[in-house]
């Protein structure tokens, strides 16, 4: 069981020829999900691990964190993953909690897809307790927790935390519906987004962040600066608490396309060009060269266009040019 991302990752490197590079996302939502289930005090249960944004990924490692007094670790099985198998599964201790360790790469050497909600493998527990309600969470130890693509590029995820309730307590009333790394214009190491959007009918909803370098926020979204590992707790004001974390290692994703349309050999004008953003969520301004504003200029004639585009929310900004 591989324990450090830097000899995992190493070996990817030196099996493909290349060197792992830092902070490249071309997954910005790739995410990774523990779904609640209910438990029968005297029978074993198992957690579907599911993924969306799983495309291109060639290897990932990471940790599960559980409480022993409540639950006992017995398998994992059902694998969609190809090469994910019990071998790619331990389980050491850590501190009054256990961990269930994970470590996987492509034995083919090539990224793999999944299919969004797909469940990529079954984690199975035995409750020791006839009625208790308990949280099964992603950990960036004892294993850090890294992402790997098929270009041998690092990339941010988030991972959400699943409920057991055992005999007949009530689920928690607090669900993360929504958490994404979003890319940042700027394409900076650690430069990004997290957001996080939660539901309860016990609301207001308080959000925890902690992170790198003693960062703590209590909002829904914010700009990340740091690459590193975020916990994020999100609890109703009748104490219930839903737990997810992230990893963001930046970000090099074109998130602006272009689509040109050249002028007419016959015409002296007719050219366009026409932005798009690859993040829909994102609020950009443009100011062109020719004094537009808009994501779109027409009816052009042969020239160099160059276009400012600033995020409104961090002041970043990237000149393109077009001819």
């Amino acid at each position: 069981m591989l324990r450090n991302w830097t000899y995992l990752f190493c070996c990817l490197a030196l099996l493909l020829g290349s060197q792992v590079s830092i902070a490249q996302d071309t997954n910005s939502c790739l995410s990774f999900q523990l779904q609640d289930v209910r438990a029968n005090s005297t029978e074993e249960f198992c957690m579907d691990l599911k993924t969306q944004g799983f495309e291109n990924i060639l290897g990932m490692q990471g940790s599960i964190l559980y409480d022993p007094d409540l639950l006992q670790f017995t398998q994992t099985k059902d694998f969609a993953l190809p090469g994910l198998s019990t071998a790619s599964f331990g389980t050491p201790s850590v501190g009054p909690e256990k961990t269930v360790t994970f470590s996987w790469s492509s034995s083919t050497g090539t990224g793999i897809n999944l299919a969004d909600g797909e469940t990529m493998a079954k984690i199975c527990f035995q409750p020791l307790v006839s009625s208790a309600k308990t949280i099964v969470a992603f950990s960036n130890a004892p294993t850090p927790i890294e992402l790997i693509d098929g270009d041998l590029w690092l990339l941010p995820g988030t991972f959400l935390a699943g409920e057991v309730q055992i005999g007949d307590v009530e689920a928690s009333d607090v669900e993360l519906d929504e958490l994404c790394v979003r890319p940042s214009i700027c394409g900076e190491i650690g430069r990004g987004f997290l957001d996080a959007v939660a539901s309860s009918g016990a609301e207001p909803l308080t959000y925890n962040w902690t992170g790198p370098n003693g960062f703590s926020s209590n909002l829904s979204s914010f700009e990340t600066l740091s690459a590193g590992y975020y916990e994020l707790e999100v609890s109703n004001n009748a104490g219930e608490i839903a737990k997810a974390c992230a990893v963001v290692g930046g970000n090099g994703e074109s998130i602006v396309a272009a689509n040109i349309t050249p002028v007419p050999c016959d015409q002296d004008a007719g050219g366009a060009i026409e932005l798009s953003l690859t993040d829909t969520n994102a609020d950009f301004d443009f100011v062109w060269s020719n004094g537009a504003t808009d994501a779109a200029l027409t009816d052009l004639v042969p020239g160099t266009y160059l276009v400012t585009i600033t995020d409104d929310v961090t002041g970043c900004s990237v000149v393109q040019t077009f001819n």
